[in-house]
């Protein structure tokens, strides 16, 4: 047998399906529901490794997988619907060994428990736990041992004359609103991912099992288009907003792995221009929005043809296609949210209506502009816009 592996997942459906792919691929697996029982399971026998859905009743998976790394070392996957940068950051600080986001294909998940298990069986078994520390993102603290989540940029200070005072206490009372609001935010966010991924997740497993090739071959990819859509909707509820850091961006470099990704599906995209200069920026929001002006230009304008400008101002990279063309009464309400020129919905003439929306956003939160121009010889241009001086951008 390839080993023991223990399921904690609290939606039972997922239990049973992933319990029944393991154990086909030749593992012996076992399920539980939450905390309680995954601790009731370890006094009974002792597995090789656990899967963790993140999100559980009671305790959560990242309490749990502290706890669990403060008395072993045993290998853990996590499961969750979060894929922010930061979530991943987090939970593998926290000691998973690997990080798999619902709806994963369950073959990719199988091959990181062989991998996390090789690694495993290579190492001894009496390692001590890593100590307790603390991990600083994105403006925050996270205290490892009690989990305990704080901002580190400190209050303005309420001293001073009665005026300045009362000003301060008014900025600082607002600020704690805003942070209060922010977390429910992410917390409800958090929530409809989790509910609306894991049934994606359980038709991939029920997928996975199908003998018929062709059939699972079809589900696969309308469960595709379902998981772009929960994706897509969920990154317009974010407004752009992420948790994810800026760092220095190689332009250049991301422009042509598009370039490249879309050649692999027989796209055409030529690049000209180019900036040997880094660029101060959130390079997976970024990847996005210019993931979303490619992808359109390619689809409904037979090519991408991309030009790179580069200032000591601003950066602006402009992707043109050779299609149609829209309307000018159309030119601005594309940016709207669900709005499609192409009514029908059909997956092979036109996507969510959220790709523009969401390119916008991550325009607009690095300080940016994102517009569309007809040309003349026909076609429509998009023109992102970025300033290149780093303090303009928005680091929420």
């Amino acid at each position: 047998m390839p080993g023991h592996v223990l399921i904690v997942d609290d939606d039972a459906e997922t239990r049973r399906l992933l319990r029944e792919y393991l154990q086909k691929q030749g593992y012996r697996a076992t399920a539980v529901a939450d905390g309680r029982a995954l601790r009731a399971a370890l006094g009974t026998a002792r597995p090789d490794l656990i899967v963790l859905d993140l999100m559980l009743a009671g305790k959560d998976g990242l309490e749990l997988c502290r706890d669990l790394r403060t008395r072993s070392n045993l290998p853990i996957i996590m499961l969750t619907a979060r894929d922010e940068e930061t979530d991943r950051v987090v939970g593998l600080e926290m000691g998973a060994d690997d990080y798999v986001v619902k709806p994963f294909n369950p073959r990719e998940l199988l091959a990181r428990i062989k991998s996390v298990l090789r690694r495993a069986r290579s190492l001894p078994d009496n390692l001590e736990p890593e100590a307790a520390a603390w991990f600083k993102f994105s403006g925050w603290v996270l205290d490892a041992a009690t989990r305990n989540l704080t901002s580190d940029r400190a209050p303005m200070p309420e001293d001073g004359p009665l005026e300045v005072a009362r000003a301060a206490h008014a900025f600082n009372t607002m600020r704690a609103s805003l942070s209060r609001y922010l977390r429910e935010r992410s917390a409800t966010l958090a929530a409809m991912s989790h509910d609306l991924k894991t049934p994606i997740t359980r038709l991939r497993l029920r997928a996975e099992l199908l003998d018929d090739g062709e059939l699972k071959q079809e589900i696969s990819q309308d469960l595709h288009d379902m998981e772009s859509m929960v994706q897509a909707t969920l990154a317009f509820m974010r407004g752009g907003d992420s948790a994810e850091p800026i760092q220095p961006l190689d332009v250049t470099a991301l422009l042509e792995s598009l370039q490249a990704d879309a050649e692999e599906v027989g796209a055409h995209v030529s690049i000209e221009g180019s900036t040997d200069r880094p660029y101060p920026g959130r390079p997976q929001a970024l990847k996005r929005c210019l993931s979303n002006l490619v992808d359109n230009a390619c689809k409904y304008g037979n090519r991408a043809e991309i030009l790179v400008e580069d200032d000591e101002r601003q950066l602006v990279i402009r992707v043109l296609d050779q299609g149609p063309g829209i309307s000018e009464a159309q030119l601005e309400r594309v940016f709207e949210p669900f709005y499609r020129i192409e009514r029908s919905r059909s997956r092979d003439t036109g996507g969510t209506g959220l790709g523009l929306t969401i390119a916008r956003a991550i325009a607009q939160i690095h300080g940016g502009t994102l517009v569309l121009h007809n040309l003349k010889r026909g076609g429509l241009e998009a023109m992102l816009t970025l300033p290149r001086p780093a303090t303009v951008i928005d680091d929420r």
